[in-house]
């Protein structure tokens, strides 16, 4: 119960009868979802015609990705505004501590009635994803359903009071194993592994000639499933549109939609996403909108570290003084962006000015020690990694300083109590080694 003192009227979300209130701000999380899932990103504007018209009346970066290749640091990192080394959840098992104020925290105490839809697995309580919401309602990976994600969204906006809202809409729909439809049938996806596509089970233990020719054979067919998601993502977030156009939001929210990372398809010769920090996996869409948003193309480097600073700005919120990230709606500027890999191995990725390098570690960095380099202006696939080039170093040293900000923790370590069925959940979503239990998702629920 959130007994509320207000006004007896209260109007609709973009007609108050009062002046000067907080604006509304919603944000679409598609995870999994590539950058050229959109057309600013490269990609087939009939593949999403929902999401591609969106984008025409919105800021859009073009060159946005990741701080990290997965789930629950990427999360953390939009829900924080912090580096993944700064709030400490980088693995399975780790959990977001308490001791962080998160963005949504904030926008509570400052008077925002906040809710969350989300499709569990990392983004629940357990792994410490629920702080600051007023209303935290999830679907278990068995029971996956957009259309349910998007009635539970609209079941938030109807319960209005007057305050202004915070809605997270957050979905794994593009995420293995892909589904095919509104029904988000799970057939193909079985008949595809029961043909031997299995590349991830079978890598360590197969000659690498085989490994890629097998993998070639079954890139097309993954891209293919893949897709079918995205086309059915952009179904649903086109009925989420017609739920925010009705109570009058889509003319007086700031609106975002933006993903935690990407998804290999046989880019480098990997599959899915975790792991090397490759292009791939973290390019993603970022695009916001709202009233005096101008429709532009942001072609500067942006990251998920811009987001909470861009919500909290719009929400004029004080900055928080640990944020590295800016406000995209006024970013003018580049800066150097980072992604890392922190568990038991570990990756750094660094891009600036189109240029990327990739060390284990930030003594790498400041001893100059790049394990590989990419001119992207000539090379986006990442497919020539460069050789005897002076610039990886000079560029590793320079931002070695800033490096060791961003990896110095702002809380210690907390560990996720994960039960048995979390675990095996986890599993079936890839993470712990299988690749894409059968288990995972289900038909429809009537």
């Amino acid at each position: 119960l959130h007994p509320v003192v207000g006004p007896a009227e209260l109007g609709r979300y973009d007609a108050r009868p009062w002046s000067g209130a907080r604006p509304d701000l919603v944000l679409f999380l598609a995870d999994t979802f590539r950058a050229d899932g959109l057309a600013v990103g490269g990609g087939a504007r009939a593949l999403a015609p929902n999401l591609n018209r969106f984008a025409d009346g919105a800021l859009c970066c073009s060159n946005a990705r990741s701080n990290a290749a997965w789930t629950l640091p990427s999360i953390s990192t939009i829900l924080t505004g912090l580096a993944p080394g700064q709030h400490t959840a980088n693995d399975v098992d780790r959990s977001l501590p308490s001791e962080l104020t998160t963005l949504v925290e904030r926008l509570a105490a400052a008077g925002y009635r906040t809710g969350a839809v989300t499709d569990a697995a990392f983004f629940t309580p357990t792994h410490g994803l629920e702080q600051g919401f007023e209303s935290f309602r999830q679907n278990h990976p068995r029971d996956w359903d957009l259309d349910w994600s998007v009635a539970r969204a609209r079941e938030f906006l109807e319960h209005d009071d007057g305050r202004p809202l915070f809605l997270l809409v957050h979905t794994y729909r593009t995420h293995m194993p892909y589904r095919v439809g509104p029904d988000e049938d799970l057939g193909p996806w079985r008949a595809l592994k029961a043909s031997g596509c299995k590349p991830l089970a079978t890598k360590t233990t197969l000659p690498e000639d085989e490994w890629r020719r097998r993998l070639a054979e079954c890139v097309p067919r993954y891209r293919e499933l893949y897709h079918e998601g995205v086309r059915d993502l952009d179904r649903g977030f086109g009925l989420f549109l017609e739920a925010l156009g009705e109570r009058g939001l889509l003319a007086s929210a700031f609106v975002v939609f933006t993903s935690d990372h990407g998804e290999a398809l046989g880019e480098n010769d990997d599959i899915f996403h975790g792991g090397a920090l490759y292009d791939s996996k973290l390019r993603i869409p970022l695009v916001v909108r709202g009233p005096g948003v101008a429709p532009r193309t942001l072609a500067h480097g942006a990251t998920l570290l811009d987001l909470a600073p861009t919500l909290a700005a719009l929400a004029r919120l004080e900055r928080d003084p640990r944020w590295y990230g800016e406000s995209l709606l006024t970013l003018s500027r580049e800066r150097p962006s980072f992604a890392f890999w922190l568990q038991r191995t570990t990756q750094i990725a660094l891009v600036e000015a189109e240029r990327k390098v990739l060390a284990p570690s930030a003594e790498a960095f400041a001893q100059g020690s790049c394990a590989l380099a990419f001119e992207l202006a000539e090379d986006p696939r990442e497919e020539h990694p460069l050789q005897g080039e002076s610039w990886p170093g000079e560029l590793a040293r320079r931002r070695a300083e800033l490096l060791r900000t961003l990896l110095l923790p702002a809380s210690g370590s907390v560990e996720a109590p994960l039960n048995e069925q979390q675990k095996s959940e986890l599993r079936g979503l890839g993470y712990g080694g299988e690749d894409g239990a059968d288990e995972v998702g289900g038909e429809k629920k009537q």
